[in-house]
């Protein structure tokens, strides 16, 4: 059983990722506050990440060519370069050592909602935001704040 750890949460990964896409990936940035395809406000520092197709809110992790690795949550279009695969948010592409090439060679998984709990600890007060969207659209179905707890 694979786990990771994100944001101090820890992620039970109940089936396999699915490979989506192989190639270049980039990173962008934008005035802080700017609405993305999803409607949220663009951050640069969340691990977030842009592709052409997908709903929104989905988990990508994306894996570099040496080996690192991020946990990404879809939340806006794009790239719009033909020879990039994925957009990163700042934050993320921090993470996998590559900001000052500006581009790395990746492997993005995607993780179906079905197949991931998550569990935060006790101690932690966060509260994550959970988000559906109805199928074939990007309309927000349902939204619920959780504890973590997987209820």
């Amino acid at each position: 059983m694979l786990a990771l750890v994100l944001t101090a949460c820890c992620i039970r990964l109940l089936d396999s990722p699915v490979l989506v896409a192989e190639g270049t990936a980039s990173y962008y940035t934008r005035q802080s506050g700017t609405v993305t395809a999803s409607g949220e406000p663009f951050d640069e520092n969340a691990f977030t990440c842009a592709m052409r197709e997908g709903a929104f809110c989905t988990l990508h992790l994306v894996v570099s060519e040496d080996g690192r690795s991020v946990l990404c949550r879809l939340n806006d279009r794009g790239p719009y370069a033909p020879d990039r695969i994925i957009d990163l948010s700042k934050g993320a592409m921090e993470r996998l050592g590559a900001t000052e090439r500006g581009l790395v060679q990746v492997q993005v998984f995607r993780f179906d909602s079905d197949s991931i709990r998550i569990r935060t600890p006790a101690r932690l007060s966060r509260k994550l935001q959970i988000c559906r969207f109805r199928p074939g659209t990007s309309t927000m179905k349902k939204s619920r704040m959780t504890d973590g707890s997987g209820r």
